[in-house]
């Protein structure tokens, strides 16, 4: 058995535009840090480190926001991500 992990929590029967990155998006039964006894005991640190970059990059821009050039994706179809993401912050 092979888990693909590319399409963990991009479910189009769940939400809408699965495949799209909205910050705003319910959390609930999120699965990157696993479930039950194979939930990652490094999870409670890796929320924590993405909350406080998170807040230290809204506290100091006004606006984050895509660049004009796209993003380019990473290769293979285990991992779903970007390779680089041109991002501007104001």
């Amino acid at each position: 058995m092979v888990v693909y992990l590319a399409a963990s929590n991009r479910d189009p029967a769940r939400w809408q535009d699965a495949a799209d990155f909205q910050i705003g998006r319910e959390i609930s039964r999120h699965l990157a840090f696993g479930h039950g006894v194979h939930t990652c005991i490094g999870a409670p640190l890796a929320r924590m480190e993405a909350k406080a970059a998170m807040q230290a990059l809204v506290a100091r821009f006004a606006t984050i926001r895509r660049g004009s050039a796209p993003g380019e994706r990473l290769p293979g179809e285990l991992f779903f991500g970007f390779r680089d993401l041109p991002l501007i912050f104001e």
